[in-house]
């Protein structure tokens, strides 16, 4: 049976801030890449990821990157769509733009939609067009 992954448990994982924890989670981990688990990781709790790498531990966004893309290529983790997940992590690593709107610009870009905004970040962005109400 599939269980959902908190952010706390990536943020245990990698930063190894409390050593007992860390292993734990590693053990976890190891189980779902060898297949005797299967973990959900919400776009949420990477967006959570992100943020608390990014602000409270000061990782920098090309560490943060490598990160995402190495979970995302984890075995036994199942994400809502890689696609994106993937292709927001390289806005993020590559344009300074927050993470949610890297994720945005992604899902937009993807999907072929314009984004409705007033954030001018997302003209950073050249598959993407912003317009405002």
């Amino acid at each position: 049976m599939m269980k959902v992954v908190d952010t706390n448990l990536l943020i245990r994982y990698f930063t190894g801030d409390d050593p007992v924890k860390a292993d734990r989670c590693e053990r976890l981990f190891r189980e779902a890449a060898e297949g005797r688990a299967k973990l959900l990781i919400t776009d949420v709790c990477l967006a959570q990821l992100v943020w608390t790498l990014g602000s409270h531990y000061r990782v920098s966004r090309a560490d943060i990157s490598d990160k995402l893309v190495a979970l995302l290529n984890t075995p036994g983790f199942e994400f809502s769509n890689v696609g994106v997940l993937l292709d927001a992590s390289q806005r993020y690593r590559n344009t300074n733009v927050d993470y949610i709107d890297a994720y945005h610009a992604a899902t937009a870009a993807e999907s072929g939609m314009d984004v409705y905004s007033y954030d001018r970040d997302f003209d950073k962005f050249e598959d993407v067009v912003r317009l405002e109400p």
